[in-house]
């Protein structure tokens, strides 16, 4: 082993030695073959090689001519199978070791891992617009390196204690891939340990095996310093991907840096999407602290952006870098990251012009993130919108994922608002999948219903296809009113949303309509049942159409006029969201209580648009007789007056008194009329109702007890009267509010049947005279007018409480419940409860 200091190493050198020393061996000369195992000179090798050396010199200095082939030789990173050396060297002290000569390589190549690692970053870049221009890069980089090359250059060496330097000029290399590296002209590449440091001085040229023809002019006056020059690349293309460099200019910067400027357009695909004319101004440095990329703000271009069915037009950017550089060298590699401030882009979706905008739109090596993000798409019918408050997410292996909050939007289309959405989003290989919750409300005025709440909400976005689906919840109690999913091609503007209702149950101490719709305040109340049915809503270039059916069965309710039990009926909409039904829809109810009860009926209806209901028909069988409604149109979109008005006919007395239970009154005889009602939010009445006999009269008879006090004789006759009266004629006139104030007018003419009770009731002499009076009056016609006024309901509830009291008990129950006087809970207040006003 020969070794000088520690930076030059020869192992078990074999020498064939020819010399002439002066007789004092202070000089030398002579020639000498050789094989040497190893010669190392700092981070370089060359192992069993062979050649020849002259030597000529003293104990100062020794220079000679070197020729040697090796078999195998490193320096760094690189390796090569047969290195043949040839030029004059010269080892001197203090000087070190220097040599200068020509260097041929053959199979030279780069250490594998260097070379992965590299086109690892490379291939980092998928799913870019430059994504396939970097994969092409790596690959042709790994076929460069891995498949061997030939390389030729000058070189100077001079290792000295503890340092060294290399340059390598007028270098060539060509590998067998095809690439070819050239520098010409100045001091070429330059090289210095144990600093590291690089150096460039002369022209450069690449082109070949898979690379970029480029051109470069540098200058660098010192080894490590900043670098002066200029440069260009031509133009790249792979996979559909195209990327242009502008001229690049090299300029000294403070603290030692080398500043860069030039200018990139891009045009390539990304995630299903593809950018056109992205144009970005480069400005940049490097130098012993690092590298960075775009330092400030910069304003960019693009042409043209495509994403699916999405197209976008020109547009100005506005980019600043995230913290000191939008791409800089760091302690964890690359880092950075970049600002759009206040994007604006427009275009079209499919047919339709679309508008985006942002207050900002972030994006680094890890992350996306963006602030107050509008959507704005105009149709044939409106401006479709939608909002978000805050997006963001994270890069992985598949795509980017993470979170979003603020959602809000409306379909042009559909009368719906969606709001405080949020949740998860991710995107992977081109598709979109979200979920989360949000709140559905209706945009309309007045509101049809109260917002309902979705906590499963679930949307995907594939092939240019959306699906969404979700349970729509009352907010409060959480109780589940509808299905929904949606489906919408984004390519044709098509779509259809279905809205199941399975079974929502109400309840009087649970959930009640008004819950949900403010429609039925003021028209239902204390609902007991269930209501079921599908909707589906469908739009396309020729607008929106939407139809359902929905339906209950056995509901029980209260209404203004009374309770109504056994309510059972399907509406088949012509116009889900008009809220229109197609005419001839048919109600069934069991029974209606509204002071008369009235059972069996069947009722024909239409619901029109704008909150109106046209019944067609109604009818109940009454007392041998019907009761029957004129067609009529009630308007349910304001506060407003609804006409209701009956016809009674063939109605048998003596079967109505049996249904009304009054067990102190008989009578017989057929009646028709009529009976005009009034409904308002306060309540309902009748108007000028009347009600009259059929030819041919009836009878009359009062049977209950009546005292003699303050009636005076013609009292006692006219009651006496009434205990058997055949009338000729009947008329009964009705006016005033269901539960108020009520007037009822009755006329009849009549004879009475039999005197007897009046002649038994007057005692004596006097009695025995009126009772013969009474007598023979009672062949006289008899005509009564007859006034009785007070509250409707308590008429009824006198009228049946003579023989039995105990509805007027049932009756002032709830009342006692709300007043806490007496036990159990305090019950849901009714809108009317039946027959509870005080008896007058």
């Amino acid at each position: 082993r020969v070794r000088c200091g520690s930076d030059l190493v020869v192992e078990r050198p074999l020498l064939a030695l020819r010399s002439r020393f002066e007789p004092a061996l202070d000089s030398w000369r002579g020639s000498t073959a050789m094989r040497v195992s190893r010669l190392r000179a700092g981070g370089q090798s060359l192992s069993n090689f062979q050649g020849r050396l002259t030597f000529a010199g003293n104990a100062r200095e020794t220079v000679g001519n070197l020729e040697l082939v090796s078999g195998d030789a490193s320096a760094g990173a690189f390796r090569a199978a047969r290195t043949r050396l040839d030029g004059r060297y010269s080892i001197a002290r203090p000087q070190g070791v220097s040599f200068e000569g020509a260097i041929e390589a053959r199979q030279l190549t780069i250490e594998g891992d260097r070379l992965a690692a590299i086109a690892g970053g490379l291939r980092g870049a998928r799913g870019t617009p430059v994504g396939p221009i970097a994969a092409s890069l790596a690959d042709a980089l790994l076929r460069a390196g891995r498949g061997g090359a030939d390389a030729s250059s000058r070189l100077r060496l001079a290792v000295r204690p503890g340092s060294g330097a290399l340059n390598f000029h007028r270098l060539r290399i060509e590998s067998r891939s095809g690439a070819r590296l050239l520098a010409t002209g100045g001091e070429g590449i330059d090289y210095s340990w144990p600093s590291g440091d690089f150096g460039v001085n002369g022209g450069f040229a690449l082109s070949g095996g898979g690379f970029p023809d480029a051109r470069f002019v540098l200058n660098q006056p010192r080894v490590g310093g900043p670098i002066e020059g200029s440069g260009r690349i031509a133009p790249m293309a792979a996979g559909g991907a195209r990327l242009a460099f502008g001229d690049i200019a090299f300029t000294a910067a403070p603290g030692g840096r080398t500043s860069f400027r030039s200018v990139a357009v891009i045009d390539g695909p990304f995630g299903g999407g593809r950018v056109e004319g992205l144009t970005l101004p480069l400005t940049g440095r490097f130098g012993a602290d690092g590298f960075a990329l775009g330092e400030g703000c910069v304003t960019g271009a693009l042409r043209g952006l495509q994403v699916q069915n999405l197209r976008l037009g020109a547009a100005r950017l506005a980019l600043c870098p995230v913290g000191r550089a939008m791409l800089r060298s760091g302690t964890r590699g690359l880092e950075g990251g970049a600002e759009l401030r206040a994007p604006r882009f427009a275009g079209r979706l499919g047919a339709s012009p679309i508008t985006l905008a942002a207050d900002r739109l972030r994006v680094d090596l890890e992350s996306l993130s963006a602030t107050r993000l509008a959507v704005r798409l105009r149709t044939a019918s409106g401006v479709n919108r939608l909002d978000l408050a805050r997006l963001s997410g994270r890069f992985n292996a598949h795509g980017i994922a993470g979170g979003y909050g603020g959602l809000a939007g409306e379909l042009a289309n559909v009368p719906l608002l969606v709001s405080e959405g949020r949740g998860a989003w991710r995107f992977e290989r081109g598709n979109l999948a979200v979920a989360g919750r949000l709140l559905v409300a209706d945009r309309q005025a007045p509101v049809r219903f109260h917002p309902l709440a979705s906590d499963d909400f679930r949307l995907t976005l594939i092939d240019n296809r959306i699906h969404a689906a979700g349970s729509l919840n009352h907010p409060a109690s959480g109780t589940r009113v509808a299905l929904t999913t949606i489906d919408h091609d984004l390519g044709s503007g098509a779509g259809h949303a279905v809205i199941d209702v399975d079974a929502l149950r109400f309840a009087p101490r649970g959930l009640q309509p008004e819950a949900l719709t403010p429609l039925t305040i003021g028209v239902v109340a204390l609902v007991e049942g269930a209501v079921s049915g599908r909707g589906r809503i469908e739009w396309d270039a020729g607008g929106v159409r939407s139809t359902g059916t929905f339906g209950t069965q056995d509901m029980n309710l209260a209404a203004p006029f009374g309770p109504v039990e056994g309510l059972a009926t399907q509406i088949h909409f012509t116009d889900l969201l008009g809220l229109a039904s197609a005419p001839g829809q048919e109600a069934r109810v069991r029974l209606i209580r509204a002071g008369i009860d009235v059972y069996d009926g069947v009722v024909r209806y239409q619901i029109r648009p704008n909150y109106r209901i046209a019944v067609e028909s109604a009818r109940w069988p009454l007392a041998g007789g019907t009761l029957t409604l004129r067609p009529t149109t009630l308007d349910f979109s304001q506060e407003s007056t609804k006409y209701l008005t009956f016809e009674i006919e063939a109605l048998d007395a003596a079967r109505f008194i049996q249904l009304m239970e009054f067990s102190n009154i008989a009578a017989t005889g057929t009646y028709d009329g009529i009976v005009p009602m009034q409904f308002t939010e306060r309540g309902g009445r009748i108007v000028g109702g009347r009600l009259a006999a059929r030819q041919g009269g009836g009878t009359l008879s009062y049977v209950g007890e009546l005292s003699d006090r303050d009636l005076g004789a013609y009292g006692v006759l006219a009651f006496d009267a009434l205990k058997s009266l055949r009338y000729s004629r009947l008329e009964i006139n009705l006016d005033g509010a269901l539960d108020g104030e009520f007037l009822t007018r009755i006329n009849m003419d009549g004879l009475a049947r039999d005197a007897s009770v009046a002649r038994r009731r007057s005692g004596g002499l006097s009695g025995i005279v009126v009772g013969r009076v009474l007598g023979q009056l009672a062949r006289v016609p008899f005509h009564f007018n007859i006034r009785i006024q007070g509250r409707f309901r308590a008429l009824i509830a006198t009228a049946r409480s003579f023989e039995d009291p105990s509805e007027l008990i049932r009756a002032a129950l709830p009342q006692l419940l709300e007043t806490g006087t007496g036990p159990g809970p305090t019950p849901v207040p009714t809108v009317q409860p039946e027959e509870s006003e005080p008896v007058r």
